[in-house]
């Protein structure tokens, strides 16, 4: 498909019944700040603004998104005629309800919304990365010392990633009812976790940035997400997602799609076990890598197609390489 045929996605419009036009003080917000009012179902005329004049932020919008948790506690379960367990108010003194935060109910929300909505498709291939292990094991403490972040398997993923959606572009698509929306950009949704929430800041135009380029982004991003910091900006236009399961432990996962893209790809742990090469027993450093996909935008050729490829770059990646 050439650049000039690509569609474009129509402009998502106001949902849920929230007022995006104007705060509380009748002050006007930018298109920006009203589209991430949209993304996280926050009512701009109940944010009390911080911006001059008490003009609301893309800051505000993200923190009445994210306020203060309350102290963990366990909820109870009751159940009632069918014999189904419903929530209950909890016994006096054993354990009390955790109220949801509009955080975690956007996020609720947006996960149902993606499940009903996209039919979900999985599969995954296994990966040898003791190459590519070997070679952020050998750069790694340079890296840190000329780019103050810290050089983890994540770039070297996202990079891959990258080009294997330039290979396979209807992987890096939006299902539309008029049309399947190719977008000419990589933006990549790094899904992060931050204080019990989830965020997915994005690396735009990461087809234009090197392995070394996408590190720092990516560090530069995950580090505000942790701080609170994130902006509009940083939230918006994702095409397709990574999750780094493997940093928690995981060695095989089914990640739920990011609502409008067609694509979310997760690496798993690395883990060391005995494997067959040229017929013979090897002990190799391994990763599983799945793949959730709209199956309304791609089947399964596509899909493994994308995934055959992505193996094929990881496991080629080395020392020889260049950051």
């Amino acid at each position: 498909m050439s650049k000039g045929s690509h569609p474009t996605a129509p402009t998502p419009s106001p949902t849920n019944g929230y007022n995006n036009g104007a705060s509380a003080n009748g002050l006007r917000v930018s298109p920006a700040v009203r589209r991430l009012a949209r993304e996280h179902a926050v009512d701009i005329a109940a944010v009390s603004g911080s911006g001059a004049n008490g003009r609301v932020t893309a800051a505000d919008i993200v923190a009445a998104a994210n306020p203060p948790r309350p102290a963990p506690v366990i909820p109870s379960l009751s159940k009632d005629s069918s014999g189904v367990a419903q929530p209950s108010a909890p016994p006096s003194g054993e354990s009390e309800l955790i109220p949801l935060t509009p955080a975690r109910r956007l996020i609720a929300r947006r996960m149902v919304e993606s499940k009903q909505t996209a039919p979900h498709a999985w599969t995954m291939v296994e990966v040898d990365v003791s190459d590519l292990w070997a070679w952020r094991t050998a750069v790694k403490a340079t890296f840190e010392r000329e780019n103050g972040v810290k050089l983890t398997l994540l770039p070297f993923f996202m990079f891959a990633v990258t080009e294997a959606l330039r290979a396979f572009p209807l992987m890096n698509a939006s299902f539309h009812d008029n049309g399947i929306a190719v977008h000419k950009h990589v933006n990549l949704g790094i899904a992060t976790a931050t204080d019990g929430n989830l965020v997915v800041p994005v690396v735009r135009n990461a087809e234009e940035r090197s392995i070394r380029g996408i590190a720092v982004a990516a560090g530069a991003l995950i580090d505000k997400a942790r701080r609170g910091k994130l902006d509009v900006d940083d939230l918006t236009g994702g095409t397709f997602t990574v999750n780094n399961n493997g940093a928690s432990g995981s060695i095989l996962s089914a990640p739920i799609l990011v609502p409008g893209q067609a694509g979310i790809v997760t690496m798993e742990s690395v883990v060391k076990r005995p494997v067959v090469r040229n017929d013979a027993i090897a002990i190799r450093s391994m990763m599983n890598v799945c793949l959730s996909l709209d199956h309304r935008v791609v089947d399964g050729a596509v899909a493994i197609g994308f995934l055959t490829d992505l193996k094929k770059r990881l496991e080629a990646m080395g020392p020889s390489g260049a950051l």
